[in-house]
């Protein structure tokens, strides 16, 4: 495929992302996952936990118990905000699939352009693409896709 027929193709995508928005962003994508659902009931269980330490355990109990309680707390919670953004997307691109057909190079793209989407949902694709070609960084060449597309 030459260059001119990727950026067409990449522009095709990004048209029908944005115009697909409605169905493919939406506002419990932070939630979706396993790892949510656990982290809700630890976020439960942590509270509940406090509250029984707090009413029950003397002032020294009470202090080791609540840092021991704080660090396990936020080791759980880094875990759960790094997984965030690869589930939003893979949810994002999931809803993608269902919804349109697409050949294996444009899946590629299309998962590559749902990552870039994620990052910001304040802006429209679109805007950023036109962004991009004035002011010369061109993020939306199918190189600069596919190195955003594996990026941690």
């Amino acid at each position: 495929m030459s260059e001119n027929q990727n950026k067409d193709k990449i522009l095709e995508l990004v048209n029908w992302i944005d115009d697909n928005e409605s169905n493919l962003i939406t506002s419990y994508d932070f939630f979706i996952g396993w790892e949510r659902i656990f982290g809700l009931l630890f976020i439960i269980m942590f509270f509940t936990a406090e509250i029984l330490n707090f009413v029950t355990a003397s002032v020294t109990d009470k202090i080791s118990i609540g840092l021991a309680s704080l660090a396990v707390f936020m080791a759980f919670a880094s875990i759960i905000i790094q997984t965030g953004e690869s589930n939003m997307v893979e949810g994002r691109y999931k809803r993608a699939l269902t919804l349109g057909k697409f050949d294996d190079t444009e899946k590629i793209l299309l998962k590559a352009l749902i990552k870039v989407r994620s990052k910001n949902d304040d802006f429209k694709l679109r805007a950023v693409y036109e962004r991009s070609k004035v002011s010369g960084a061109d993020i939306f060449t199918e190189k600069r896709l596919l190195e955003e597309l594996y990026q941690h």
